[in-house]
């Protein structure tokens, strides 16, 4: 609980650096959507600041102390925020020492085709002042408790990570700074039994499956975790860093799936043909069109490809005017 005051003042001091750093953030809009959760830690909603953030509103710990809801900002503009780390939790000599917060989804999502969940939090990673630095991540579980996959913010290199539920973690090539209010989106394909992750808008993964065993993906929670790098293992003691990774306006929500951008190719066949190729998102019905002063259009031909390549032959009469696609 953050009631002691050296802990209290230290809030205060993340709370001014967070500020210089957040001016100017944007929270994206969201429009047409169906929400599943969503909350912003707010007294308004039951969430009392200066204790643990397990306990409140449905959320869960799988350990004692080392999450809590603020009292004061650490968000410029904003009211409470929720964290995980800067206080160690109880029960530090025990070998698995890694802490899961989480709430699992009220509602089991349905999505149809075409659909998939969306799980969107902003979130801020603060530096330790103790020269010991941790990992945070964010771990998708399905309702068996298995983890599906996780996106890893390893605070000692500043670099991001994702790992599936098998294999080691892998770099996404993206790195992140301490006290700077990132936004991240995921995107959950159950049809296509895929996902992917995005980063201020920048992709961190893209198309990765959402499990390579064949668990289930229905879905439980996504977990803040705390992934203490202890410096010595065997020594009967962990030793985790003062960092923390505060989030706030955390949404659980089934949209429409964002198509890719397609590419439209045209290549003449003979002196009276044109191939006609669209490379777009697989299972996706695509109509072609053509015009001759680009304002009145036909539908030439509706189609759909399991690898999302369309082809169509067209024929163009010898001295036609131009035609548009």
């Amino acid at each position: 609980k953050l009631t002691d005051e050296p802990i209290a003042m230290s809030i205060q001091q993340w709370t001014r650096r967070a500020a210089v750093v957040s001016a100017g953030f944007m929270l994206s809009v969201w429009s047409g959507a169906q929400t599943l959760y969503e909350t912003g830690f707010e007294a308004s909603e039951g969430f009392q600041g200066g204790q643990t953030l397990s306990g409140q509103g449905g959320w869960f710990a799988t350990r004692d102390g080392g999450n809590g809801v603020t009292e004061e900002p650490l968000f410029e503009g904003s009211g409470a925020q929720a964290f995980v780390g800067f206080t160690p939790y109880t029960e530090l000599s025990e070998a698995n020492y890694d802490l899961f917060v989480f709430r699992p989804l009220d509602l089991a999502p349905n999505p149809a085709p075409g659909e998939v969940v969306r799980f969107a939090v902003e979130f801020m990673i603060a530096d330790s002042s103790n020269e010991r630095w941790d990992c945070f991540r964010w771990a998708f579980f399905n309702t068996d408790e298995q983890r599906l996959f996780s996106i890893d913010f390893d605070n000692n290199a500043l670099e991001v990570f994702y790992g599936l539920e098998t294999g080691p973690f892998q770099s996404t090539g993206f790195v992140f700074e301490n006290e700077v209010i990132y936004y991240l989106e995921v995107d959950l394909d159950l049809h296509q039994g895929t996902w992917g992750a995005w980063l201020d808008g920048a992709p961190l993964v893209t198309d990765v499956p959402i499990t390579t065993s064949g668990l289930s993906t229905d879905l439980s929670d996504a977990s803040a975790v705390w992934v203490i790098a202890d410096e010595d293992p065997n020594d009967g003691a962990i030793d985790p860093g003062d960092n923390f990774m505060a989030f706030d306006n955390l949404r659980w929500s089934i949209e429409a799936k964002p198509l890719a951008p397609y590419v439209l190719s045209i290549e003449p066949t003979g002196p009276e043909f044109v191939a006609i190729t669209l490379d777009g998102e697989p299972n996706v019905e695509y109509t072609l069109q053509s015009s001759e002063d680009f304002v009145g259009w036909v539908d030439e031909v509706t189609s759909s490809s399991v690898d999302g390549v369309v082809e169509f032959v067209d024929r163009v009469s010898a001295g036609a005017a131009l035609r548009y696609y």
